[in-house]
């Protein structure tokens, strides 16, 4: 009782920082649009009016480089963490939850988590 109890908690965690990921994910590539959909000549008013964080906005317009490589890098991260706590997560449950053990388990944990990363890049799209 204790241990199944246990491996739904950790399996509750791991789907939960799944989510975590993704959102992460998300962030970054909000970042990356807002940036490419920003106007210079309209942050340049802003600054004149004094608006907060239009200074570091034209900054980041003029020299993008550096913003973008950022986004980039936490695009990769997030979808690196996403996949491996799916992996992990369709092992938990494909080995402790249904009781499949040897080859069997990979097998479930191979399907299961690909079925978990596309429903969760449909869910990106989606949102995005």
């Amino acid at each position: 009782m204790v241990t199944t109890f246990l491996t739904l908690s950790v399996a509750l965690v791991c789907a939960f920082s799944v989510v975590l990921a993704i959102a992460g994910y998300v962030f970054f590539v909000a970042a990356s649009v807002a940036l490419a959909r920003s106007r210079l000549v309209r942050v340049e008013e802003l600054v004149e009016q004094g608006a907060s964080g239009a200074r570091r906005a034209e900054e980041i317009l003029r020299n993008p480089e550096s913003f973008l490589l950022c986004a980039q890098f936490g695009r990769v991260l997030t979808s690196l963490a996403s996949g491996c706590l799916l992996v992990g997560f369709s092992f938990l449950v494909s080995y402790q939850l249904l009781g499949l053990s040897g080859i069997e388990s990979l097998k479930a944990t191979g399907v299961l988590a690909l079925a978990l990363y596309l429903l969760c890049a449909s869910v990106v799209l989606l949102i995005v």
